[in-house]
């Protein structure tokens, strides 16, 4: 080969590689969101039918870093969670005299979803404290 066919072959493998990369990277990510879209969709449908507010609260994931206390804690359903071994078993947690290694004694227990609440801010991330209401149905 000559010199300058050699330039001209690796531009245009280059071109043609960075053109297939762009064109089929492109119809991935339109693929994807439209799967996403549709999977949140049947999500959405499947929280609101099969969960109670409570446990909808349990498996809600934090926007911000992906994190629910179900992936960490065991409500009895969840328990094939590796993760779920090494964490409080949350059933019968709001009968417990102490939690969270003794920071909730007596009625702490009962007002701080027997620690919910420093997973919640701490660990979860979320912006906005549980209510009342979500310590309730937790």
């Amino acid at each position: 080969m000559r010199p300058g066919t050699v330039k001209i072959f690796s531009a245009y493998a280059i071109s043609v590689l960075i053109f297939t990369l762009l064109i089929t990277g492109c119809g991935k990510d339109n693929k994807t969101a439209d799967n996403d879209k549709k999977e949140k969709s049947d999500t959405s449908k499947k929280t609101s039918k099969t969960f109670s507010p409570g446990k909808e609260i349990f498996y809600s994931k934090s926007v911000i870093n992906n994190i629910a206390c179900a992936d960490c804690h065991s409500d009895g359903t969840n328990s094939g969670n590796p993760l779920t071994k090494y964490f409080s078993n949350i059933q019968g947690a709001n009968k417990r005299s102490s939690t969270y290694h003794g920071k909730f004694t007596g009625e702490e227990v009962e007002k701080n979803a027997a620690g919910a609440t420093v997973c919640w801010e701490s660990y979860e991330k979320m912006k906005t404290p549980l209510t009342e209401n979500d310590i309730k149905l937790l």
